[in-house]
């Protein structure tokens, strides 16, 4: 039965984008809106399977945690489908302009915050080689436009990564019972 509305949902979106010049904002925005719901399905099952537990385990000896499915079947595949919206929740960010573009930034640190609250490692990795392969990139092939145009933007970006890994490092590493998690704190 999923293949078969994997298969509907594939045949509609090459309808609606193939005779369409504009088909990367729609996608854009159709990430960030599946990215907000997914969230928000995440945070409720986190709060009320997780944060308002009695016990800190399962009872075959799994945190918590592993309560949180999201949209799908295990904790680690809502991670990495909340990793595969990231690059078109950030073109959003850079291409719109007013409110779509506060809402892309908010959906952004949302979506990331709930990866890190998810504690699956293998997104935390692909987040850490993305990042610098896509900023030296952007270096490469945009650094004339880049530098001069959104260094602001490059600064505010750094900042935010920097107070996000201390905001990591002081709450969610040092409360965290997962034993690699810990290390950071």
């Amino acid at each position: 039965m999923r293949w078969l509305l994997f298969s509907l949902v594939v045949f509609m979106a090459v309808t609606v984008f193939k005779d369409n010049q504009r088909w990367p904002v729609q996608l854009a925005v159709f990430s960030m809106i599946s990215a907000l719901i997914a969230v928000v399905i995440g945070a409720t099952q986190y709060y009320l399977q997780v944060y308002l537990a009695e016990q800190q385990y399962l009872p075959d000896g799994r945190p918590m945690v592993y309560k949180v499915e999201g949209l799908m079947s295990h904790k680690n595949l809502f991670s990495l489908a909340l990793y595969l919206f990231l690059p078109w929740i950030g073109y959003g960010t850079i291409a719109f302009r007013g409110f779509l573009k506060v809402m892309s930034a908010i959906i952004m640190a949302l979506t990331l915050m709930m990866i890190v609250i998810l504690q699956t490692r293998a997104v935390w990795m692909g987040i850490l080689v993305a990042i610098p392969v896509t900023a030296i990139l952007s270096i490469i092939y945009f650094h004339r436009e880049l530098i001069k145009k959104h260094m602001r933007w490059l600064a505010a970006g750094l900042l935010i990564i920097i107070a996000a890994g201390v905001f990591f490092v002081f709450t969610v590493a040092s409360h965290s019972h997962n034993r690699y998690v810990k290390h950071f704190a």
